[in-house]
């Protein structure tokens, strides 16, 4: 709920106009959203834990969109919009980011409760091989620091939608590909036990 909040409070649409009932209702339509993703994970939880295979599939990829990704996706286009950043690329009126707003909102709440496969962060191994990539990486990880610092906006956009996009196009191309492409074999969507054969 607390990012439709802050996007909604950020806007301030005025009440009972056509764009505030539309804005409004993405708003609940995202936090919705939410609560079903949270509710599908505490009931297929007890499930997972009796099986060792399906807790290691569990930790390594979510199905849907995780909770604290969708926020990141939900608010990262407005503050990004009303940024120096984004004003300065493009200077947007209320109207257009209040339809940006509820656009965001719907395909967020989409992918929260959709059966695409999202990577989990638990599965980054990262194996140091020499000293030269220790020093490479320090200095990738300050010029993100300092990117992060000085166009937080920019950043948190950047880093929220392509997680998205990525994990997406990933997952398209393995439906796609027909299911031959076995190195993105964990990407294949997640069926729904409770539809119909």
């Amino acid at each position: 709920v607390a990012p439709a909040v802050l996007v909604l409070k950020a806007l301030a649409p005025e009440p009972t106009t056509t764009v505030s009932f539309f804005l409004m209702t993405a708003a609940v339509i995202y936090s919705i959203s939410g609560i079903l993703r949270l509710v599908r994970y505490t009931v297929t939880k007890p499930k997972l834990e009796a099986d060792i295979e399906e807790v290691k599939k569990a930790n390594a990829y979510f199905t849907g969109l995780p909770i604290p990704a969708g926020a990141m996706c939900a608010v990262s286009p407005i503050l990004f919009l009303m940024s120096d950043d984004g004003l300065s690329i493009y200077a947007t009126d209320y109207f257009e980011r209040a339809v940006v707003a509820a656009a965001t909102f719907v395909i967020t709440g989409y992918f929260m409760i959709s059966r695409w496969k999202f990577p989990s962060v638990k599965t980054l191994h990262i194996r140091v091989g020499s000293f030269q990539v220790v020093i490479l990486t320090a200095l990738v990880t300050a010029a993100i620091l300092l990117l992060a610092v000085h166009h937080f906006a920019l950043f948190l956009f950047a880093v929220s939608w392509g997680y998205l996009i990525a994990s997406w196009a990933l997952s398209m191309i393995r439906v796609a590909s027909g299911k031959r492409l076995r190195a993105l074999e964990d990407f294949d969507p997640e069926e729904d036990e409770d539809a119909p054969n």
